[in-house]
């Protein structure tokens, strides 16, 4: 009880409980996102150097981890730098999310070309939400590395790990993968 006589809650617990989840998670994911992050830092940089467009992907929960990447590129966390260029194709709105990854198929359809880089956040969409973006990629010779669900090539999953700890992964991985490419664009 309260000092007015109410019912409080202790929320420590439940608080406690989900950071402790996320910290498991997270220590057992670490050598698989160094690994995923490194190769797909080296794919973006190889496409931005050769002119190609590297393209962020993302769709209703996912769209943080996309938006916090390509705001990272643009405007840098750790230097002052030049800004990275990078096309947008989050859909954060779009009800239901399957007319936002739809949305974001035809826009990876027309503007794709092969030698294009898709960075594809994904920890909360779905195999059946990931096949139209798979099928787009392919069509159009984009490569494309997954983060958070397996999809066609590179991927990045959280075995085991629930969507909310799949959310907080993909945000992690994009701070170290913007970071990664900062490093092998700019140099240390």
């Amino acid at each position: 009880m309260d000092s007015d006589g109410g019912l409080r809650l202790d929320y420590y617990e439940r608080v406690a409980a989900t950071f402790q989840s996320h910290i498991e998670h997270t220590s057992l994911s670490v050598d698989a996102i160094a690994d995923v992050a490194g190769a797909a830092a080296e794919q973006a940089v190889t496409a931005l150097l050769g002119e190609k467009k590297l393209l962020v992907v993302a769709a209703a929960l996912d769209a943080g981890a996309g938006i916090t990447l390509v705001e990272l590129l643009r405007n840098g966390l750790y230097r002052e730098r030049p800004a990275l260029p990078a096309v947008e194709l989050i859909a954060r709105t779009a009800e239901p999310s399957a007319a936002g990854v739809k949305w974001i198929a035809g826009q990876l359809e027309a503007l794709g070309q092969p030698g294009d880089l898709a960075l594809v956040f994904a920890a909360n969409l779905d195999d059946a939400a990931i096949e139209p973006l798979a099928t787009a990629t392919a069509l159009r010779g984009i490569e494309a590395v997954w983060f958070g669900q397996q999809g066609p090539g590179l991927s990045l999953v959280y075995p085991e790990a629930d969507t909310g700890s799949r959310l907080v992964l993909n945000q992690a991985t994009a701070l170290c993968l913007a970071e990664l490419i900062d490093i092998i664009t700019f140099g240390e």
